[in-house]
């Protein structure tokens, strides 16, 4: 299996399992420009920067019982945020910020920076390359 195809089905997987989330959405996070600073928003906080699936915009941010997916560079600024799961596609970043998560999934390359996580359930990591992990 080629590492495209590798990449995809694990991509394809991971959506299956969130859409399996019987209460609360799913929620996809890409940054978007700000028309008026001209730089480009990384706020988590920022509804803006919020997508449903279908690519239509969510117009507002995961809530406890909502799913989240990360594209990019996410920043959680210093406050705590509770989803059911997280998902960080490749090379996603999240900095900064608390998370309590149920499940978490981790694809190649991609991490978070001045974080803490809790995990409640259960951690998939597709590919592990850290400077420093500590579990319980």
């Amino acid at each position: 299996m080629n590492l495209t195809a590798h990449r995809t089905s694990w991509l394809i997987a991971a959506l299956m399992a969130l859409t399996a989330s019987a209460i609360g959405s799913t929620l996809v996070f890409v940054p978007q420009l700000d028309t008026i600073t001209g730089t480009t928003n990384y706020s988590w906080f920022s509804a803006d920067n919020w997508f449903l699936p279908d690519g239509t915009q969510a117009f507002r941010m995961p809530q406890a019982n909502d799913d989240a997916i990360i594209t990019s560079l996410a920043d959680v600024e210093a406050t705590g945020v509770r989803v059911v799961n997280l998902l960080l596609t490749n090379n996603a970043v999240v900095s900064n910020g608390t998370f309590s998560v149920r499940y978490l999934q981790m694809l190649s390359a991609s991490s978070f920076q001045d974080a803490r996580v809790n995990i409640l359930d259960s951690l998939n990591v597709g590919a592990l390359t850290a400077r420093s992990i500590t579990l319980p």
